[in-house]
């Protein structure tokens, strides 16, 4: 992956990566994506069914809400797995 020319003078001042789109923006990226999913579903469940729904006598209202439970556990467990540190290489080169 190409992440840009440098000058001589630029690359003696230093290049701060996280300016640039590197692999670990995009792996940023994706734990984010995860994030919102997971704050989402953990706030409707809670604010819409456990909360909202609390004084209604409904039959499914338990299993829904488990199944949201499970739901949000995959996606920590995807968010979890998206976050490991991987290893990264970079090489400069003349051109």
């Amino acid at each position: 992956m190409d992440l840009g020319a440098f000058t001589k003078e630029r690359l003696a001042g230093g290049v701060n990566l996280a300016e640039l789109q590197t692999p670990m923006l995009k792996q940023a990226l994706e734990v984010h994506d995860f994030t919102l999913k997971h704050n989402s579903i953990h706030a409707a469940r809670w604010q819409e069914l456990q909360v909202g729904l609390a004084n209604k006598p409904l039959p499914h209202l338990q299993a829904a809400l488990d199944a949201l439970e499970g739901l949000e556990s995959e996606l920590v467990a995807g968010q979890q797995a998206v976050a490991q540190p991987a290893v990264r290489h970079y090489k400069l080169t003349e051109k």
